[in-house]
């Protein structure tokens, strides 16, 4: 397992001074669109799951925020659901987790509305 990235680090791990000019960013790294979250705390939740669990990107969305809210009508691209989610996939090996399907599940947010997760599993206990 690798170690988490430090605070003059991005979310992948590069430095944080690989900006491109058109504000996009390269290697993989956040951009403007995609939230600002803590890895450390990210992964402090998945290590709350047994190895070989699965669970949901909206799971661990909920336990992060305190709920899970459908970006209805809002393009994966720029939803902030699909950011964190995007950051779980780029970050998969530092959180010992891997994506089960390409394909998104069917579900329903804390407030009833009808959405899609990906589905995850822990590959090891992440410390």
């Amino acid at each position: 397992m690798t170690d988490l990235p430090t605070d003059d680090q991005t979310t992948d791990g590069q430095a944080n001074n690989d900006q491109a000019t058109d504000g996009q960013t390269t290697n993989d790294q956040p951009t403007l669109d995609q939230p600002i979250v803590d890895l450390k705390r990210v992964a402090n939740i998945i290590a709350m799951h047994r190895p070989d669990e699965q669970f949901m990107s909206a799971q661990i969305i909920q336990e992060y925020l305190g709920e899970y809210v459908a970006n209805t009508g809002t393009p994966v691209g720029r939803s902030w659901n699909g950011q964190f989610g995007k950051i779980l996939s780029i970050n998969r090996e530092v959180l010992g987790i891997e994506k089960l399907s390409k394909k998104a599940e069917p579900i329903i947010d804390d407030h009833g509305h009808r959405t899609t997760s990906t589905r995850w599993v822990c590959l090891e206990l992440v410390r």
